[in-house]
């Protein structure tokens, strides 16, 4: 073996085992599981997972120590709805568009960045969502479990299931095989239960549908959803459904899945369904500021009215479902190619649940607590306890009295026991 890589392989190893123990000071520390902050904490890390919690702990020889009495430490923050191999341009007329454009290793290569801005934002476990391709989204979820790229935990979906036309407006017929590119077409039960049969094999986490397939004007079936829910219930994966409206969110509470993405509007009944059947949530919601600066970049000019009114009636939906006790779980759904850093994207969103009216300690618990159950990995994710996988963010600030201020300031990033940030 040549000396520079023998030199090498030395190093690498050195700062793997410097990284195998860490002792982080909190001056403050969000406990997910109890859902409350707590003070003058102490977090020991060793080999990926969090050895043990509480006060005067003693680091082992070697250990890295990360004091910060000034800081808030959270478990790792989990964004559930994420596109990261999707990108749509301002004028783009159609959800296709991305990749007629760009080839599959485009998207790839592209999502490296995306993943590695999330992580370095705070953000170690994503779910992806579709918008992917044929499974680009789960190959790069093999690929970040492999060590071949940096970034969070993804948990991927695979093509959404979809009533004809995928989510698009308008495609002219000529032009309707291109939707096999990124959609999987529902064509009634039977083909329904196939659809997850092939999802299956391919490895996926998760099944996503479109219960409606906004901007289009057309919904899956009961029958077709209660199949798709069935058949991936027999396989032991969770369902989630894009629903925007109430028709269709009540049709996809009824088939049995498991969460609503978007729900922009919902009457109180269906809510009322939802806290029955334990349907979490998923407001995909942004601030009036972010959705400014969005349309800023985007060079679309807008009523700064109607913008007040939409991000308003957001929040009174979040708060309608929030004060029922309906699980509320994080996700940002941010797709837009404006040169926004992604991850302060997600902190937006973040702010935005803050903003409507849920105390940071309930904010904090949809990006971690709530969405980690909402994966199945209820104490191993978003959780700083005995056992837990070690994924850690230290903010600089105290995210209890200071929320929208600390939330953006991402101090140090651990994933599975490892600093990369």
């Amino acid at each position: 073996m040549k000396p520079i890589l023998i030199l090498v392989l030395l190093l690498s190893a050195a700062t793997i085992h410097a990284q195998q123990s860490i002792l982080i000071k909190a001056g403050k520390m969000y406990n997910a599981e109890q859902n409350r902050f707590e003070t003058n904490r102490q977090i020991l890390l060793s080999n990926g997972r969090i050895e043990k919690v509480g006060a005067n702990l003693t680091a082992p020889a070697g250990a890295t120590i990360i004091d910060c009495p000034s800081c808030t430490v959270t478990p790792g923050l989990i964004d559930m709805h994420t596109h990261i191999l999707y990108k749509e341009d301002a004028g783009d007329k159609s959800v296709l568009e991305d990749g007629i454009n760009h080839t599959d290793a485009d998207r790839s290569l592209r999502a490296v960045k995306i993943a590695n801005t999330l992580l370095k934002g705070g953000f170690t476990t994503i779910r992806d969502l579709g918008n992917s391709g044929v499974y680009l989204d789960v190959s790069f979820r093999n690929a970040v479990r492999a060590g071949n790229i940096q970034g969070p935990r993804v948990f991927a979906s695979g093509p959404i299931l979809s009533p004809v036309g995928g989510q698009t407006y308008n495609l002219p017929m000529h032009a309707q095989h291109l939707v096999a590119k990124e959609y999987r077409v529902i064509n009634g039960p039977v083909d329904a239960r196939l659809a997850v049969q092939e999802h299956v094999r391919m490895g996926v986490d998760l099944i996503k549908v479109c219960s409606d397939n906004t901007p289009g004007n057309l919904l899956l079936s009961p029958d077709e959803l209660k199949a798709i829910v069935q058949t991936a219930q027999e396989y032991g994966l969770p369902v989630t459904a894009h629903a925007t409206f109430d028709r269709s969110v009540r049709q996809a509470v009824l088939a049995g899945v498991n969460g609503i993405e978007h729900g922009y509007s919902i009457a109180d009944s269906t809510l009322e369904l939802m806290k029955q059947r334990k349907v979490y949530l998923v407001p995909t919601d942004m601030s009036y500021e972010g959705a400014m600066t969005l349309f800023r970049l985007q060079k679309v000019e807008q009523d700064t009215n109607y913008v007040h009114a939409e991000i308003n009636a957001y929040k009174s939906r979040l708060m309608r479902a929030y004060k029922k006790g309906i699980p509320i779980v994080f996700g940002r759904d941010y797709y837009f190619n404006t040169g926004l850093n992604e991850a302060k994207a997600s902190i937006d969103g973040l702010s935005s649940y803050f903003q409507a009216g849920m105390p940071a300690h309930e904010v904090l618990r949809t990006a971690t607590w709530n969405a980690a159950s909402a994966l199945g990995r209820q104490g191993q994710l978003g959780v700083l306890k005995e056992g837990a996988t070690a994924d850690i963010v230290v903010f600089d600030g105290d995210l209890e009295t200071n929320f929208l201020s600390a939330i953006q300031k991402t101090k140090w990033v651990i994933k599975s026991g490892v600093i990369v940030q």
